[in-house]
């Protein structure tokens, strides 16, 4: 019982008082939907810069397929526990209105959205929640401006969901559900006329204006730290930038700023994307990232590019240190180097925060070699939970404890701090990287983790010392991509091949026990693929160094 009262006192200070005040005072208020006029759309020309087109969510006009799993509506209905609640969040989005070939079922979407409505009567069931309201209302207005299939009944709906996000906004939360809040209210402010719409699209704007400057960091990084939900963001910032370009723009000087500061941070978040996104195109597994849910890294640069952003490429040889985000990218011709070296930064919503401190991502030319473990859930169940450890990832456990103390869905209380982060260009071309962490001082003995990466053209080797009073367990975890495996060739030390069994690369392990074990891999919710990890473990002393080094055959 202590244990768990100080854990929730280690977790809720890092909130801001406001965060407890307004989910103080959502619980004891209803929203509110009333108008204080009937809606009149706005002039607006169909967006010469297209949107980008979601995957289809719809096997038909009644079946939705998310996280590969189906549910017919005639069966599941819009609400209850027959699906998990991110699956009904999906579900009430409308994402399949903009989907690849939408245009084909325009009349069975229309009729969707009706049932939709006499099914979710305002501000009952989770189709109510702030966050599938906000992205519902920037669905519902980027078919319409695109199909002009919106009724005179839904538009009025579409202005009452607007209205009722006004006093919904996420303030509890903040981050990036805030964010979202704002896009939907821009699109809603610019797409209607009159003084409820002008109320939207000023507190949009003021969102925008007080979340961005502290949200999108110096380096360019969402202060999340999720290379999947910084894709999703961006590609907000970049839809309203292109609405904006749709309707007639206020007057107003504010809104001018608005566009100015957009354009800025939108170039920054590009410049961050390219440096965390791997050889073959798709983002790194740290913090909450997987594949699927954000549009990818190529749809999102060519829309930038569609509406007049520069893309600033990767240099080879080059090392690249986004120090507000915390995160390091070394790129050689064949030899591809990410790694975390960053405390976390969103304090008060850590929610997609893991405990990957120190953690690492490698591919060879277009492969991905090692990974962090990925996400196929969000809940509070144990699957969800070891996916946010320590252990799913490619670094060092002490005592078998996370270097961040990560609980329940999405909970952190005791948070790692980096410190002594060290960068040195050496004279035999490559770079020597060093950090450490104190997520684990809070142990007897008061043990601080290091790690030093040393990296070539064709090599790279990775030690790790544990500097404090005693002994200490440690385990140190090395995830292989599905697309390899090893082959033993010695005394610790084995080959890296691939699926066709050619050779790629030499590992060879000092100072430690290795085992290899067969372990999951999480490329999408719902999906888990067969992978192996090599594991090394040891008693050691503060003086030991556990090494890994890997070269290139």
């Amino acid at each position: 019982m202590f244990y768990k009262a100080f854990r929730l006192f280690r977790t809720v200070k890092y909130l801001k008082w406001s965060q407890i005040y307004w989910r103080a005072y959502y619980r004891m208020t209803r929203g509110r939907a009333k108008l204080t006029e009937p809606p009149k759309r706005a002039s607006y020309e169909k967006p010469q810069i297209k949107f980008i087109n979601k995957k289809p969510s719809m096997k038909n006009a009644r079946e939705f397929i998310f996280f590969n799993q189906v549910g017919n509506l005639d069966e599941i209905g819009w609400q209850g526990k027959e699906r998990s609640k991110l699956w009904r969040y999906n579900q009430h989005y409308f994402d399949n209105l903009n989907s690849l070939e939408a245009h084909k079922y325009v009349c069975n979407h229309s009729q969707l959205i009706s049932e939709w409505i006499s099914h979710n009567p305002i501000g009952l069931g989770v189709g109510w929640d702030p966050y599938p309201t906000s992205l519902r209302i920037v669905n519902w207005i980027k078919w319409d401006i695109t199909h002009q299939a919106l009724s005179k009944s839904q538009t009025y709906l579409l202005a009452q969901m607007s209205q009722y996000l006004l006093t919904r906004v996420e303030k509890h939360l903040r981050g990036n559900h805030m964010l979202a809040n704002a896009k939907a209210l821009i699109f809603a402010g610019l797409y209607f006329e009159g003084i409820d719409a002008d109320k939207w699209l000023l507190q949009g704007a003021n969102i925008l204006n007080e979340e961005l400057p502290e949200q999108i960091l110096e380096d360019g990084g969402h202060f999340e730290q999720s290379p999947m939900y910084h894709s999703i963001i961006l590609e907000d910032l970049l839809d309203i930038k292109n609405i904006f370009l749709s309707f007639t723009q206020p007057e107003a000087v504010e809104f001018h700023d608005i566009i100015d500061l957009l354009n800025t941070k939108i170039t920054k978040m590009l410049f961050w994307l390219h440096t965390m996104i791997h050889p073959d195109g798709e983002i790194s597994f740290f913090n909450d990232s997987t594949f699927g849910i954000a549009s990818q890294p190529t749809q999102i640069f060519g829309y930038a590019q569609r509406l007049g952003f520069q893309i600033q490429y990767k240099k080879k040889g080059k090392l690249t240190l986004l120090s507000s985000s915390g995160y390091f990218r070394i790129l050689y011709p064949k030899i591809f180097l990410l790694g975390n070296i960053g405390d976390i930064c969103a304090r008060y919503i850590p929610g997609h925060a893991h405990a990957d401190t120190l953690s690492f991502e490698m591919s060879v030319g277009n492969k991905r070699v090692f990974v962090n473990s990925g996400i196929s859930k969000y809940g509070t169940d144990c699957g969800r939970i070891w996916q946010r450890s320590t252990h799913a990832h490619s670094t060092l456990t002490i005592n078998d404890k996370n270097s961040s103390e990560v609980w329940s869905g999405f909970r952190v209380g005791r948070r790692a701090k980096v410190k002594g982060v060290e960068t040195k260009f050496e004279d035999n071309g490559g770079y020597r990287i060093l950090a450490q962490h104190t997520g684990y001082v809070h142990l007897k003995g008061k043990p601080v983790h290091e790690r030093e990466w040393k990296i070539t053209k064709n090599k790279l080797t990775i030690s790790d010392k544990v500097y404090g009073v005693g002994a200490f367990d440690v385990a140190v975890y090395y995830y292989l991509s599905p697309d390899f495996k090893l082959t033993v060739c010695g005394t610790n030390s084995f080959k890296v091949v691939n699926q066709s069994n050619q050779a790629m690369g030499l590992l060879s392990v000092d100072n430690a026990d290795v085992s290899v074990r067969n372990t999951q891999w999480y490329p999408g919710f719902g999906l888990s693929v067969e992978n192996l990890c090599i594991v090394l473990s040891k008693k050691v002393y503060p003086k030991d160094i556990l090494s890994v080094t890997f070269e290139l055959i």
